[in-house]
């Protein structure tokens, strides 16, 4: 069974949508839902309450992308012989295409940011996957946390699943979702996701607890990016309980900048790199070791930071020591924390 919601956040298609509802009503015998996008999030609420919903398959349309009813039976007819999970649609006009970017487990946590672009304008998703998603803001997020769960189940996923061809220039531009929906969704995707799926690339089975605390420490970094300074913290709590690393400390000192409190990041920086000098060149009994590129740089920017601390120069000093830490680890900078924001 396909249900579909015709949806938008502009009034004008909104009265479109309802002409286009009745011809594909005819055509198909489903008559779609025609819904704001604060209508469409209630919707997705009242999917909570139903107890099965395992035979159905949504199909959301955004009508700023698809209004014409040649478009919408093509989308249609391949929604209702669609025989997986979760699906995307992209589009194409000339030599410009609009597409949603394939995620993977292992790819989730970088793609979440401000600066990725999302085309969800079309989207089917078997209900199962609508349930336990809580999202008051943005379709696309629920659309989003929709496919994470669909991540989570090792189900089938189908990004991009069929390139519609348009005469006009999509109206809609791709998506971009603030600071605070995507500190929102990596939250959600930690709650649905396996941390190990997450972060493949650790040494799960030979060091379980390094393995978590350094997910952890990507994940407070990602938060202190994002500007979610309480979660990055509780991120660290969460490491420090598995191994004290210069990470941990660094990433203190980090948000410890962002308060405003100079000296404690100072503090936090300079044991950062003590911490990182202990773990100079591998130790047999952790998981991570660290070598730094340039030694030289390093000593220089400590230096600096030693002089700066006894002029008083408090703010200089927490600079000069950032840039010694970023300079040893080249995690903070892969992260997406800007060495510019913190640095002398």
């Amino acid at each position: 069974m396909l249900r579909i919601i015709l949806w938008s956040s502009q009034a004008q298609r909104l009265q479109e949508g309802k002409t286009l509802a009745k011809t594909l009503a005819q055509e198909t015998n489903i008559l779609p839902l025609v819904l704001s996008e604060e209508s469409t999030l209630e919707e997705i609420a009242k999917l909570q309450q139903r107890e099965s919903l395992t035979d159905t398959t949504t199909l959301f349309v955004k009508l700023d992308s698809v209004s014409d009813a040649s478009t919408a039976l093509q989308v249609v007819n391949t929604a209702q012989a669609y025989k997986g999970d979760y699906a995307t649609f992209s589009f194409r006009n000339g030599t410009e295409i609009w597409s949603a970017p394939e995620l993977t487990a292992d790819a989730l946590v970088q793609a979440i940011s401000g600066h990725q672009t999302w085309m969800m304008d079309v989207t089917i998703v078997r209900d199962e996957f609508i349930q336990q998603v809580t999202e008051a803001q943005s379709v696309t997020s629920a659309l989003l946390k929709m496919a994470f769960r669909a991540i989570g189940e090792h189900s089938q996923i189908d990004w991009n699943l069929e390139n519609i061809s348009l005469t006009t220039p999509l109206q809609a531009c791709d998506t971009r979702l603030s600071s605070s929906q995507c500190a929102d969704l990596l939250r959600y995707a930690l709650a649905v996701i396996n941390i190990e799926d997450l972060f493949p690339q650790h040494s799960w089975e030979e060091y379980p607890e390094e393995s978590a605390a350094a997910c952890y420490h990507s994940l407070a970094a990602k938060f202190i990016a994002l500007g979610e300074l309480p979660t990055a913290r509780e991120c660290l709590l969460q490491s420090d309980q598995l191994e004290d690393s210069p990470r941990s400390l660094a990433l203190k000192g980090i948000i410890a900048m962002h308060e405003g409190e100079v000296l404690s990041a100072v503090a936090n920086m300079v044991s950062s790199l003590q911490e990182y000098e202990r773990r100079k060149g591998g130790e047999s009994t952790h998981y991570l070791s660290f070598t730094p590129s340039n030694l030289e740089v390093i000593n220089s920017r400590l230096q600096s930071g030693l002089s700066a601390l006894n002029e008083q120069q408090n703010d200089k000093a927490a600079g000069f020591f950032t840039d010694a830490v970023f300079e040893f680890d080249g995690f903070y900078k892969e992260s997406g924390l800007e060495l510019s924001k913190y640095s002398s």
